[in-house]
């Protein structure tokens, strides 16, 4: 459906836990968590713990679920993603909060409720790439960058990365590529053959041609986003090189490096 106004933005949000309702069991106040998106719970596909895919997830996430939890000047205020985290308090569901330690940088974890999330999560929930494969990335944001840290938490012999922006392509060196092709200046074709021999066993394009669709990395949140976490402790997910922060003030700017390619991830402080 179309997103209804006025409506209140902001996803990827991590806070302190303020108050909780009486039959909320897995946080309380002063937890530290992570918003990720919205979903049912009784669906047949979050059943299946595939939420992702919940069959209300446009409803819950955009705007539309008609059960509004934001009012000024007693209006009521549609709600994104499950959270509209740019509010001064974001009012969200348990099931897309996760609570997360409280030894780990808090601003810093937002992303892995979405963008982070879906990248690492295609590859380590949904492809499973066997120790020893081979894989393609096919653009280098958020999205794509995770993919290739979680390729080289896999043990995949051999990680391409394409991209356009050699800035990025850089950074997927640092985060572990063993090539980084530059689409506009190679024939990628080519080169992914010269470097496997063959193919790779798997590709993730992350620029919009989909061949199959995974959403959110179809992961469940709760028992993903720890592990991201804790794969970050060791230094083997480093995503903060992906991060840049932004005070509240300048986030027009934060819009403007995102759409620009100057910042991958552009991170909102709110105080």
């Amino acid at each position: 459906g179309i997103v209804p106004y006025p409506i209140v933005l902001g996803h990827e949000g991590a806070g302190i836990v303020e108050r909780a309702g009486a039959n909320v069991k897995t946080v309380g106040p002063g937890d530290h968590v992570v918003l990720s998106y919205s979903s049912c719970g009784h669906c047949e596909n979050c059943l299946s713990a595939h939420p992702s895919t919940c069959e209300k997830m446009n409803d819950l996430n955009f705007g539309s679920e008609g059960i509004e939890r934001l009012e000024q000047d007693g209006r009521p205020v549609a709600t994104f993603f499950g959270q509209s985290s740019f509010a001064t308090y974001a009012v969200a569901d348990e099931r897309n909060v996760v609570k997360v330690p409280d030894d780990v940088e808090l601003e810093l974890l937002g992303p892995l409720g979405c963008g982070i999330q879906t990248g690492s999560g295609t590859v380590l929930v949904r492809l499973k790439p066997s120790f020893g494969s081979t894989i393609a990335v096919y653009g280098c944001g958020a999205v794509g960058l995770s993919a290739v840290m979680a390729a080289k938490i896999a043990g995949c012999r051999t990680v391409i990365a394409v991209d356009v922006h050699e800035s990025r392509l850089e950074l997927a060196r640092e985060l572990g590529a063993d090539y980084a092709l530059n689409s506009s200046e190679v024939d990628v074709v080519e080169e992914v053959r010269k470097a496997t021999g063959s193919g790779t066993h798997f590709a993730v394009e992350t620029t919009g041609k989909t061949v199959t669709g995974v959403i959110e990395g179809d992961t469940v949140p709760q028992l993903f986003i720890p592990e991201l976490v804790e794969y970050y402790r060791q230094g083997r997910f480093p995503f903060d090189k992906l991060v840049e922060f932004y005070d509240f003030e300048n986030i027009n700017q934060a819009f403007e490096d995102s759409r620009t390619g100057k910042t991958i991830k552009p991170v909102v402080k709110m105080r």
